[in-house]
């Protein structure tokens, strides 16, 4: 305890240590169902479209060669899906309009799948769920920082990572030091 302790006074003063606790509570459901509707959609914006990560904007070449994928994101979660107000998500999907597909939306909002093209958001898996730092783990602001950056390659997105890594990182460091 006492090297993590003398590690985190070692973190750069750009790195803020905070703490936010938040438990995810899904409600009972079928297990996910990637039915015919969803597995067109990603093989369009994917395979046809060639959309690039929405958030870092890799192509799926670039995100095989670090040995990733493209996935595709629900930006309405599948798991809530019977909970939302599919009018308010509705209104949203065709405000956002990701790629282009909320001219393919139904008529009627009561006629809205989880699955449909224009609640996917492409994704490569690092982006999608990477522990800590993927849409999954991180809070909004930082998604979106993610996606805005001038440069991908800013060290912003080096320190965007979970305490644990930053510590890990600094304890390496001391013990280093100590010649240990």
């Amino acid at each position: 305890m006492h090297h993590i302790l003398k590690a985190l006074k070692m973190l750069p003063k750009s790195i803020i240590p905070k703490t936010f606790k938040e438990l995810e509570v899904y409600p009972d459901r079928d297990e996910r169902n990637d039915d015919s509707e969803y597995r067109h959609a990603h093989h369009q914006l994917v395979e046809v479209e060639k959309h690039p990560c929405f958030w870092c904007g890799k192509t799926k070449e670039e995100v095989l060669a670090e040995g990733n994928t493209l996935e595709t994101h629900h930006w309405a979660e599948q798991s809530l899906w019977n909970k939302f107000d599919q009018a308010l998500v509705y209104k949203d999907l065709k405000l956002l309009d990701f790629h282009g597909h909320a001219k393919d939306l139904p008529e009627n909002p009561c006629d809205l799948h989880a699955n449909h093209i224009a609640n996917l958001v492409v994704s490569c898996s690092a982006c999608h769920r990477e522990n800590g730092y993927g849409l999954h783990g991180a809070t909004i602001p930082f998604v979106w920082a993610r996606r805005w950056l001038i440069d991908q390659s800013d060290d912003v997105l080096q320190r965007w990572k979970p305490m644990h890594v930053h510590i890990k990182t600094a304890v390496k460091k001391l013990m280093k030091k100590k010649g240990g």
